[in-house]
């Protein structure tokens, strides 16, 4: 395999841009664990679509502080403009992430052989995975853009 001269193999994405997506998926784990813990608690007193959106509002709040000074510094943009298209971003993933969670609970735990005290999260962390992808990119060209 040929390397280029900064060591990295060739073809492979830049120093720069493997950072972000790291540090990216950092502040999206983070934020995750959050929105789990925190739909797991509210869930003991509302049903389970309002504790999974409510729980992402705070996923939601703790991604973009880790993101804006972590996977995306350096943007021109104001903070409060940064927060608009974060949020417009974020209103795709909240959509994906409740519809996904739902249909999995409802359709998909019944006929997998999953215990029943996992059933919630297990949806849940599905739900969670669906606009991790699509949230990367519209982050990175909207939402922190330079």
């Amino acid at each position: 395999m040929k390397h280029d001269a900064t060591g990295a193999a060739a073809g492979a994405p830049p120093i720069g841009v493997r950072r972000s997506v790291a540090l990216y998926l950092l502040s999206g784990l983070t934020s995750a664990v959050c929105n789990l813990a925190t739909r797991h608690l509210l869930s003991q007193f509302m049903p389970f679509e309002v504790a999974v959106t409510l729980a992402y509002l705070v996923g939601m709040l703790i991604a973009f502080l880790m993101m804006k000074r972590l996977a995306f510094p350096g943007s021109a943009r104001s903070t409060s403009s940064q927060a608009m298209g974060f949020v417009i971003v974020n209103l795709f993933g909240l959509v994906q992430t409740v519809v996904a969670s739902s249909l999995v609970l409802r359709y998909l735990m019944p006929v997998l052989p999953v215990p029943l005290q996992f059933q919630e999260v297990a949806s849940h962390f599905i739900g969670l995975l669906l606009p991790a992808v699509t949230s990367y990119f519209g982050h990175k060209h909207f939402s922190f853009r330079k």
